[in-house]
């Protein structure tokens, strides 16, 4: 019975941290994942393709995941093809921080997110960015 149990804990354990749609502490209830990509500091920019079926959006929220990220800017492109440009720079830590963007006019599809970074660790190796976006 011992083991059963130890062996529930274990694999709930490994299929909450291999899904990427876990919402990380910074996320509030009811935003959606749009999607995710890994960080190579070999690069200085990564983009988030968004799904076609995703819902439209009026907020985003971008969030380092296993590294901290130093984000010299923020590329959204919508569904019509049009741009938005955040060139705030933001340096966020998994769990700790998060860029949060409003953006103009009425909720609307996003087609991807195109994000600019430095590393801000010379260790660091990799690093993955999330976005979640409001529906409300």
């Amino acid at each position: 019975m011992v083991l059963r149990s130890l062996a529930l804990i274990i694999l709930s354990a490994i299929l909450g941290l291999s899904s990427p749609a876990c919402a990380p502490k910074l996320i509030p209830d009811g935003w959606i994942h749009l999607g995710q990509a890994e960080i190579t500091f070999a690069t200085t920019r990564a983009t988030v393709a968004v799904q076609p079926d995703a819902p439209a959006v009026k907020r985003l929220i971008i969030v380092a995941l296993v590294n901290d990220i130093d984000f010299t800017s923020v590329h959204v492109v919508f569904e019509s093809g049009e741009p938005f440009e955040h060139k705030d720079r933001a340096r966020i830590s998994p769990d700790r921080d998060s860029i949060v963007l409003d953006l103009p006019g009425e909720r609307r599809k996003i087609r991807e997110v195109v994000v600019q970074y430095q590393n801000v660790r010379q260790t660091a190796r990799r690093a993955e960015v999330s976005v979640w976006g409001d529906p409300s």
